[in-house]
């Protein structure tokens, strides 16, 4: 970077204004009509949710929160000293997370992947109308 010279008046206070405001690049930039296409997509472009993949959510979730209350009992103290119920708090925990995963991978993906399918037909089935 060249080094500023104090003698330049852009850099000198006494000289008065030093320069002038611009509007931002984005105000002078032209306005898209796709604000109604963006209102249609859901978040992240997903398609709602259907009943099922709803339920299925929620006992995932349930889950979750439930190896997270194991994990939670293991640092009782006395929780930690008894090794018997340190080791039964970590294998519910360790069953918790596997049933959730479990649940994920074999109920809610296909699910999310076959409401995104249905999606992508609608969306053909439209645009081959116009």
């Amino acid at each position: 970077m060249a080094r500023r010279s104090p003698a330049n008046p852009r850099y000198q206070r006494h000289t008065g204004p030093s320069g002038k405001t611009r509007r931002s690049a984005s105000s002078a930039k032209v306005k898209r009509a796709g604000e109604a296409r963006a209102a249609k997509r859901t978040r992240f472009g997903l398609p709602p949710a259907t009943p099922e993949m709803k339920r299925w959510r929620r006992i995932w979730w349930a889950l979750i929160g439930v190896a997270l209350a194991f994990a939670a009992t293991m640092l009782i103290p006395g929780v930690r000293e008894n090794r018997v119920l340190a080791t039964t708090a970590l294998a519910l925990e360790f069953a918790a997370l596997g049933t959730a995963i479990y649940i994920d991978w074999k109920r809610i993906r296909p699910l999310r992947m076959e409401q995104m399918e249905r999606a992508k037909q609608e969306r053909k089935a439209r645009e081959g109308k116009r």
